[in-house]
């Protein structure tokens, strides 16, 4: 044998015995990894919604908004806007057209979708009548044209972010002022719909919504489909804090208010949305909690 082929077979042997056990590692955390996958059963929506269900997957995530608004971002904002040198028709036709698009998995801009909400409702129960009482936390959107007068329901919001600055009167008084920069994404609902509801329910289920109890906007969303409300507020020398609050918004056409157990997937109630004309619904389409 060769010294060069001798010198091959050692070369080999130490690239092999110091690869081997790299490689057993990277195996072992790559089965670890497909393991933990398959422990993963909660993801968003794919298809559209079936508002039929009368149980959904535990710790149920609904559609993602942020799938939404990274679709839209697609086109310029001017997109969603009639142009005007674009008749009505025309511009309707073109919206028409555009909310077949598909947003994620099999979901189009038109289909039945459903949000959950990032705030849990206020939750009231009456244990003489049996009756639970459900209060979305709202919000009124007011400075955009496209959500005026529209109320606001968070479907998700990041911490706030602070920065620093100094400030001087004309007297040249010096102040330290703190800003808080507030961002979030709400589904901006039509202005004047009874959103509050009340059913009856046992105390043993009442407790459990209290604790875990979220809501579930089911509906549609639609042109212009997204809009911006900004409001902010201005230090002064005796209360220097200062925010700015941006609420990215999501036009949506609410027609049902589900109230489910977020971590066991359990429909408690289905409030069925009437047009704003006729806000009076005591209908749902859930047999009595007890029997789920």
């Amino acid at each position: 044998m060769g010294r060069l082929s001798l010198l091959r077979i050692v070369a080999t042997i130490l690239v092999t015995s110091f690869l081997t056990p790299m490689l057993a590692d990277a195996a072992s955390k790559t089965k670890k990894a497909k393991k933990a996958d398959s422990k993963v059963y909660y993801y968003y929506e794919q298809k559209p919604f079936d508002d039929s269900q009368q149980k959904l997957q535990p710790n149920f995530l609904g559609h993602n908004y942020l799938a939404v608004r990274k679709k839209l971002s697609e086109h310029k904002d001017n997109f969603f806007v009639k142009d005007e040198f674009e008749t009505s028709e025309q511009y309707n036709k073109r919206m028409v057209e555009y909310s077949s698009t598909v947003f994620t998995g099999t979901t189009k801009l038109n289909d039945l979708v459903a949000f959950v909400t990032a705030f849990r409702p206020d939750v009231s129960y009456d244990a003489d009548t049996q009756v639970v009482s459900i209060s979305p936390v709202t919000r009124f959107l007011d400075n955009s044209d496209r959500i005026r007068d529209r109320e606001g329901i968070t479907l998700t919001t990041r911490p706030p972010e602070y920065s620093y600055y100094t400030a001087s009167t004309a007297f040249g008084v010096k102040r330290k002022i703190r800003h808080a920069s507030y961002v979030s994404v709400d589904a901006a609902l039509e202005n004047g719909l009874q959103t509050d509801f009340e059913f009856n329910l046992s105390p043993h289920k009442a407790k459990a919504a209290k604790d875990h109890g979220h809501l579930v906007l089911v509906g549609f969303l639609e042109p212009p489909f997204n809009g911006i409300s900004k409001n902010e507020t201005t230090a002064t020398i005796d209360n220097p804090f200062e925010e700015t609050d941006l609420v990215l918004c999501l036009l949506f056409r609410v027609t049902q208010i589900w109230l489910i157990n977020d971590k066991s997937g359990e429909v408690y109630y289905k409030y069925i949305i009437q047009a704003s004309d006729d806000v009076t619904n005591p209908s749902s389409n859930t047999p009595d909690s007890d029997t789920l």
